[in-house]
């Protein structure tokens, strides 16, 4: 697992990392923008209207899962995180990564089995051929852990 505080960059921190970004990050900086999106979306819908409107969202820690083969950079993606947070309405938010290995169904074994490398998708026991990947192209959003605005020491998870 990977934390990072994404309370800790600014708007002219998130021009110099768009200027020096490395092309091959530029995917996990629109993965980031469109999991803030989404936590803002979410928070919006749990608020009435009114409070909505001019919403500012603390938020403690934001729990992602990540697999192997989801074709994202957990780095790239905790990098980008704090510059996607520095653009919206959300202060505060900490960024875990859950990394999901690559788990295939082996039809010799009859069973699930985690991988040691997603380049060989082999059974590990049995050395069978296992193109039945059963887990590790998540890039799930888990939880959001939402602060109350007056008192942020009192957290409240939001499934």
């Amino acid at each position: 697992m990977q934390s990072l505080d994404g309370a800790c960059f600014d708007t002219a921190s998130a021009a110099q990392w768009s200027a020096k970004a490395d092309p091959t990050k530029m995917h996990e900086l629109s993965i980031a923008q469109s999991l803030v999106e989404l936590m803002e979306d979410e928070l919006i819908a749990s608020r009435s209207p009114d409070a909505a409107s001019h919403a500012v969202f603390y938020v403690g820690r934001v729990v992602i899962k990540v697999g192997a083969l989801s074709g994202v950079v957990p780095e790239a993606l905790a990098s980008a995180f704090p510059v996607a947070i520095s653009r919206s309405s959300i202060r505060g938010a900490t960024l875990t990564i859950e990394e999901i290995p690559v788990t295939v169904f082996c039809p010799t074994c009859d069973a699930r089995h985690e991988l040691s490398s997603p380049q060989r998708l082999r059974c590990p026991v049995c050395d069978t051929p296992t193109p039945d990947v059963v887990g590790g192209r998540e890039l799930e959003l888990v939880s959001i852990e939402v602060l109350d605005d007056n008192d942020s020491d009192s957290p409240t998870p939001h499934p």
